[in-house]
């Protein structure tokens, strides 16, 4: 099936255009034809044509898409007209052009979620299960203020995940900027001082020089090797063995390892209540929640749940056999199951592990303020030691 871009005009003589599939001209001509609007030009996208007249929103602009059609479908306004308004009034224009795409796509007769998945890379997937569940239940209104409120959960945990993992990223940095400039240009300088007296160096003297002289002679090759070190940590994850076993190494990591962990439970917890609460069936909630997680060893453990629940095993059971998994998710999952109210048990467990993610943040940011004070006080002690006491015997000497 190919995408073409039209222009057509309707009853009123009003312009309408946008992009649609078909599997020929005539074909498009008749899906236009059934909304109403009758064919005046149209071509064939050529696929650069197609990358550029598909804009990826931002989550920022998701979040305007849904916060601006929410108003006028609670507001009674056909979906048609509510995207046909989004799209000449919307601030960003990526939204406009896509909401312009999304009603073309709908009024030529497919569904939103349907229109959405032409448009993937702007809806993630629990956003388009949530509209789907929507229009089957005919609560679309209800539907967009979930999709809306989850985005707005994702932004907020997306920013913990940041925080969490830029600043010991930047803190590193810092260090290591710190101590490439001592070792590369002040250490050289005090050596050929110190080679000019002609006395015994110490052995930290000795230390100190030969890091230096390693650091001028080989700084570039350092930096490649560093720059080459995080490509291939970032490329790791294009593997799915790989990215697993990346994965429970950044769970295990001092500090910052509890937090990956938590904020793992709580997007599995959150993503799963959301999708439940909108009416997905449970088993389409497992095959989505891999992607969800942002963690390559959860998503590999919740396939393995999935195939046990489909066996027919009990989700709680299920998730108590893989030990990634918090106690707490499997409690939750225990009691939610026997009141039949397993979305809000879920939710309940998300919200304990987002307050104690933001504990755990607000904690590692207090406690790395002091250690890098007190890390650059002893790197500048161990370096002046070691200069000076050199310094120290030829002052010996003259006396």
């Amino acid at each position: 099936m190919a995408e073409f871009a039209y222009r057509a005009a309707d009853a009123q003589g009003r312009i309408a255009s946008g992009v649609m599939q078909a599997t020929s001209e005539e074909a498009l001509e008749a899906r236009l034809r059934e909304a109403g609007l009758w064919l005046l030009a149209c071509e064939r996208m050529r696929e650069n044509a197609r990358r550029r007249a598909r804009h990826r929103l931002t989550r920022r602009e998701q979040l305007q898409f849904f916060a601006e059609v929410v108003p006028l479908v609670r507001a009674g306004i056909p979906l048609v007209e509510a995207l046909e308004e989004l799209a000449a009034h919307a601030g960003a224009r990526a939204v406009r052009e896509l909401a312009l795409a999304l009603e073309s796509e709908v009024r030529a007769g497919g569904s939103l979620a349907e229109a959405m998945a032409a448009h993937a890379e702007s809806f993630p997937p629990e956003i388009r299960a949530i509209v789907q569940a929507g229009e089957a239940s005919g609560e679309l209104a209800k539907a967009f203020a979930q999709a809306q409120a989850q985005l707005d959960w994702s932004e907020r945990i997306a920013t913990q995940v940041r925080q969490a993992s830029l600043y010991p990223a930047i803190v590193l940095a810092v260090v290591g900027a710190f101590i490439a400039l001592l070792l590369g240009f002040v250490v050289p300088r005090f050596a050929q001082v110190l080679n000019t007296l002609g006395v015994a160096l110490p052995l930290p003297t000795r230390l100190l020089i030969g890091a230096g002289a390693f650091v001028q002679h080989f700084w570039l090759a350092g930096l490649l090797a560093l720059i080459g070190a995080v490509l291939l940590w970032r490329a790791l994850r294009r593997v799915p063995a790989l990215a697993e076993g990346r994965d429970r190494l950044k769970l295990r990591l001092p500090l910052v390892g509890p937090i990956h962990h938590t904020l793992a439970a709580a997007r599995l917890s959150r993503h799963a209540s959301a999708l439940l609460r909108a009416g997905v069936p449970l088993m389409d909630v497992l095959a989505l929640l891999p992607e969800l997680v942002g963690n390559a060893a959860f998503a590999s453990a919740l396939q393995r749940v999935a195939a046990r629940v489909a066996e027919g095993t009990p989700l709680s059971e299920a998730l108590a056999r893989e030990p990634v998994f918090p106690s707490l998710l499997v409690r939750m999952t225990r009691l939610g199951e026997s009141t039949g109210r397993l979305d809000e048990a879920l939710a309940e467990a998300a919200r304990t592990w987002e307050e104690d993610a933001a504990l755990r943040i607000k904690r590692l940011f207090a406690l790395a303020e002091p250690a890098l004070t007190l890390l650059l006080v002893g790197i500048v002690g161990v370096v002046a030691l070691a200069l000076f006491l050199p310094l120290v015997s030829v002052m010996g000497a003259l006396r």
